[in-house]
């Protein structure tokens, strides 16, 4: 009893030995008070505190303030956003309540005008989704931000991700199973110049995937879709205005097994052949005989020599070494003002060279013998073919922003290519009983160019829309020179005879 006695009497000695020391230092403070005021009353959630300090607090919803210091000179600051910041000096003694009202100015400035601009999205996979759930039709999608998201270099590559789509030599499309007469391919809603003077095709190899929006692939009919499909229609967009600047190169290099680093025969050409490009090194002299068939002796002595010997008479290939094939792409985004508006350009550049060589067998055989119970042959030929593809493209997309809902593009591609083959067939013709030694030279260039003025214009809060296109296309296939002859072979001495 006694023992628990002292305890307790220790235990509040000790506290009243405490709160006499706390109240003892407390006293040796300073208290700074008082309201803070604006030119509409108290301003509430001001900020007071000491300069160069942690000390301070926030007014209350009637503008009142309060915290303890140091005895001594301080620095009282009292600021608030929109308010010209105020500080004053106040000096308080020890356990001493100093009264500080303070009354801040607002700080007027006339701010520049702006405004927000909003471009409106159709590459990326949201845009695109979005489009999709829009469509009465069957259609598949690819973005730009989608293609991202891959190694495809091409749209030939990028269309080849597309459930039921193939891609045949990256020209020739087919959709559903259906070959390419049964399917279209549109470029920024216009339709595609072909590669090919007799069938649908166009050169997917040469967009890079670097300046593709989006590519939508329809497989059901509409009213604003061409009416001459069967498989499906393909609509390619390219870029306008970039989202930022960009500046890509890429090469690569492709091997051929039994083409590559191989003896490689091919006609003679100029040098801008590399180019894919006919410079009319192999082109008519000028006034070469439109018919041929006019011309006869009887006009001049020799008049139909005199017209062989007007042509490039080199009828021997010439031998370079293969090597591997080689393609380059050249891509270039720039963002720039016309007249202070939104403008930007997109320009890619690209080159394909490829050799193949190809060990041809031909046969043709007269109606099966059922009775000898055989197939008897009328020729044995084996061809040994070269050929040489030159492919260069050009894409440069300019546009210019007249506003967030209007928008004008100037949209071109040009596209050409050059095919070099030579033929050299050997065999035998059992039915004629000559051994052939033949020789062929050919070489074809083609070119397609297709150039779109186009505007996309919104009223009425999207609901209201207007597209427009004005389109140029130009293709051409040339064939500056085919030239083709025959020797035939003594297959006892080896004599060939022309």
């Amino acid at each position: 009893m006694t023992a628990k006695y002292h305890y307790s009497l220790s235990l509040c000695i000790l506290t009243l030995l405490a709160l006499f020391l706390s109240l003892s230092s407390f006293a040796q403070k300073a208290t700074i008070e008082g309201t803070v005021t604006e030119d509409d009353g108290p301003a509430a959630f001001a900020n007071v505190f000491v300069l160069g300090t942690t000390i301070g607090t926030t007014t209350d919803f009637d503008g009142k303030y309060q915290f303890v210091v140091e005895p001594g000179t301080h620095k009282v600051v009292c600021s608030f956003v929109g308010y010209n910041p105020d500080t004053i000096q106040v000096s308080v003694g020890a356990g001493e309540v100093k009264t500080l009202d303070i009354r801040i100015t607002q700080n007027a400035q006339q701010l520049k005008e702006f405004a927000v601009t909003g471009t409106r999205k159709t590459d990326t996979e949201a845009a695109v989704l979005m489009d999709i759930r829009k469509s009465m039709q069957v259609v598949s999608a690819v973005s730009s931000e989608m293609i991202e998201k891959t190694q495809d270099s091409d749209a030939s590559a990028v269309a080849r991700r597309v459930p039921g789509v193939t891609i045949i030599g990256n020209n020739f499309i087919m959709i559903r199973g259906l070959n390419p007469r049964y399917n279209n391919v549109m470029l920024h809603d216009v339709f595609a110049p072909s590669m090919e003077e007799d069938v649908k095709s166009f050169a997917f190899d040469i967009v890079p995937s670097q300046v593709i929006d989006r590519m939508m692939i329809y497989k059901s009919p509409a009213a604003e879709l061409p009416g001459d499909f069967a498989g499906g229609v393909v609509k390619l967009y390219t870029k306008s205005i970039p989202d930022e600047e960009f500046t890509t190169f890429s090469m690569g290099t492709t091997f051929r097994e039994g083409s590559s680093f191989q003896r490689f025969l091919q006609p003679e050409r100029s040098g801008l052949h590399q180019l894919g490009i006919n410079d009319g090194f192999n082109d008519l002299p000028d006034g070469f005989p439109r018919d041929i068939r006019r011309v006869t002796n009887t006009q001049g002595e020799g008049a139909i020599d005199q017209v062989g010997r007007s042509l490039r008479n080199n009828w021997l290939p010439e031998e370079v070494g293969s090597g591997m094939d080689r393609s380059f792409a050249f891509a270039r985004a720039s963002k720039f003002k016309i007249f202070g508006k939104e403008a930007g350009n997109i320009t890619s550049v690209t080159y394909n060279n490829a050799r193949e060589i190809f060990d041809v067998e031909r046969n043709d055989f007269n109606a099966y013998d059922f009775i000898n119970n055989q197939s008897v042959p009328i020729y044995e030929f084996d061809d040994q073919q070269y050929n040489h593809h030159i492919r260069a493209g050009i894409i440069s997309n300019f546009a210019v922003q007249l506003s967030p809902d209007h928008i004008i593009e100037f949209k071109n591609l040009l596209s050409v290519s050059n095919t070099t083959q030579y033929i050299n067939r050997r065999g035998y013709d059992l039915e004629f009983n000559y051994a052939p030694n033949n020789h062929s030279f050919d070489q074809m260039y083609r070119g397609v160019y297709s150039g779109q003025l186009t505007g996309r214009h919104f009223w009425d809060e999207d609901r209201t829309r207007l597209n427009w296109t004005l389109g140029y296309g130009y293709a051409y296939r040339d064939q500056p020179d085919y030239r083709r002859y025959r020797a035939d072979v003594d297959t006892t001495t080896g004599e060939e005879t022309l």
